[in-house]
């Protein structure tokens, strides 16, 4: 896996450095680059020029897979609902057929209920602050990951029962379930509270970040208040901009981008523009019996989020919509 200079590298930074940060760098699990400090992997020579020798490695040890997190300049921008319906739509599309985590750490757990899971007395709902302190493969899988009652290779790692509990969220923790199940997990799509000490800790140990927002001039503002936060935790060119209509009327597309290249002093992409669903606000109020995405994968909204699935994962070579836009969606701007 490493040769001797990435060993003597690994050790030289491990003088200043986390172990986790480390991982990132190297994109393994904080285990391996442990065993490294610890002295328990020497490292390979390096081969001589011209030979060529097929190594044959644990896959199961050293794969990880594609982690998202998802954040937003205050409350009620619908990240979560978001989220879930990205959840949904990959465990879909996903071309491999491995399942796909969400992960919900926001201070109040909606993901559950956005996700159609209903718990009671006989089923009780896990939580993330019940792991122990160093959460194993078994304990994750048979006790706190549950399965979508319709999806059978999409999960959920359900947050906080009540919000007093957040506080009992512990980083470390957090640390050890991202390194099990990214080992396991095609997506691992992780929704953050508005805890900047977890968001530190968290966004490090992440590939990419969905900023969703509301299409009005206050987000605007949050999102310009947001890049500095991003460029300091290493995520500048590492984030994808959503914009979710529902539940909002507020700017056109293109004032809307006019506006926050002018709050940000350059040109920001909106990477997915999600348009008014109504099924979604059925489904959240009762009305609707199944999930949007689950009613009509193929509607504008699913398509705008196949669109961004595409940006997460290029490897899945996803069909994306590429209908021209209409006069009329046009004249709407």
């Amino acid at each position: 896996m490493f040769t001797k200079s990435d060993v003597e590298r690994i050790k030289e930074m491990g003088a200043y450095l986390d172990p986790a940060y480390i991982a990132d760098v190297f994109k393994v699990p904080v285990d391996v680059i442990e065993d490294v400090l610890r002295g328990n992997i020497q490292g390979d020579e390096m081969e001589p020029a011209g030979k060529t020798t097929l190594k044959v490695v644990e896959k199961a040890r050293f794969v990880r897979n594609k982690t998202v997190c998802a954040v937003s300049p205050g409350g009620g921008k619908g990240k979560t609902s978001v989220l879930v319906s990205l959840a949904i739509l990959a465990a879909l599309r996903n071309p491999t057929g491995r399942p796909v985590l969400a992960i919900d750490l926001a201070e109040f757990g909606k993901m559950p209920l956005h996700m159609g899971f209903r718990f009671d007395d006989e089923r009780i709902m896990p939580s993330i602050t019940q792991c122990s302190d160093n959460p194993n493969q078994n304990e994750i899988f048979e006790y706190l990951a549950v399965r979508h009652p319709q999806i059978d290779n999409l999960y959920l790692i359900p947050g906080v029962k009540v919000a007093d509990m957040h506080e009992r969220i512990e980083t470390n923790i957090i640390y050890r379930v991202l390194e099990v199940v990214q080992r396991h997990f095609e997506l691992i799509l992780v929704d953050l509270p508005a805890r900047m000490d977890l968001w530190d800790e968290i966004v490090a140990r992440t590939d990419m970040v969905l900023v969703v927002v509301s299409n009005n001039y206050p987000d605007i503002e949050g999102m310009a208040q947001l890049i500095p936060t991003l460029k300091r935790l290493g995520k500048e060119q590492q984030f994808l901009l959503v914009v979710n209509q529902n539940g909002t009327t507020g700017l056109k597309q293109g004032m809307f981008q006019r506006v926050l290249a002018g709050l940000c002093a350059r040109e920001m992409p909106v990477d997915a523009w999600l348009p008014f669903e109504s099924g979604l606000s059925g489904w959240l109020n009762g009305t609707e019996t199944q999930h949007c995405i689950l009613n009509n994968v193929e509607s504008e909204y699913a398509s705008e989020l196949a669109n961004l699935l595409s940006k997460l994962c290029p490897d899945w070579n996803l069909k994306t919509s590429n209908k021209k836009k209409s006069l009329l969606s046009w004249l709407r701007r």
